[in-house]
């Protein structure tokens, strides 16, 4: 089953927006861009319901970059993005169980317990993802890897917070797409630019992951098209 790893805010958002998804209420959406910011607009057959709007009121283009990666959204256009109602429900009325984390028995209070492992754990196997990539030389992928290593490495000092996953899952995505015999440019595209926000807006605190996370797509970018 493929791991969508969907953040908590990533998931109110889905779940937001999918009773209006499901009768074809709304089937799409404008992305309008200023400021710095990402704002949405509904298109479809009742664009009178707002409901959802709350619960993407703070949407940025991670959020975007990501439902485009697993096939939640497709990007029609630059600013038009269309929604797959019945993945949408899928997810929703199974809870995400698609996602299928990790789980260990924790042991706290003399009582055992099972916790969730994420943190971390999107890049933990980037080594041999890399070594993976069809094509590169093994100068290419010791260099790769050597980026991907400072990234873990800075992360370690940034606090907990949505766009450091954001990060990690958005470098583990720029690895699986790369790791693929014809890697889509679209979707490094999207993925890049996520990644690059996420560190952004991380590096705030922490200004070294902006600048791993930049080295990382300096050097993808002599891969694309």
């Amino acid at each position: 089953m493929p791991s969508f790893n969907f953040t908590d805010k990533q998931k109110r958002m889905l779940q937001a927006i999918e009773p209006l998804t499901a009768n074809d209420g709304v089937t799409a959406f404008y992305a309008l861009r200023g400021d710095g910011r990402v704002r949405v607009m509904a298109d479809g057959n009742d664009r009178s319901d707002i409901s959802w709007q709350s619960a993407w009121e703070n949407v940025t283009e991670s959020d975007l970059t990501k439902f485009c990666s697993v096939g939640v959204m497709h990007q029609e256009n630059k600013d038009y993005y269309s929604l797959d109602a019945g993945l949408i429900t899928k997810l929703v009325t199974t809870k995400f169980a698609e996602e299928s984390p990790t789980t260990a028995p924790v042991f706290s209070n003399n009582i055992f317990t099972n916790s969730i492992i994420n943190a971390g754990s999107y890049l933990q196997n980037s080594t041999q993802s890399i070594n993976a990539i069809p094509g590169w030389t093994a100068d290419q992928k010791a260099e790769m890897s050597a980026l991907f290593d400072k990234l873990k490495s800075v992360l370690v000092t940034a606090p907990d917070t949505e766009d450091k996953e954001a990060v990690e899952k958005l470098a583990s995505d720029l690895l699986s797409e790369m790791g693929k015999a014809k890697p889509n440019n679209s979707i490094l595209k999207l993925t890049s630019n996520g990644l690059r926000e996420a560190a952004t807006t991380v590096a705030v605190v922490t200004p070294n992951v902006l600048t791993a996370a930049t080295a990382i797509l300096a050097f993808v970018g002599h891969f694309m098209k």
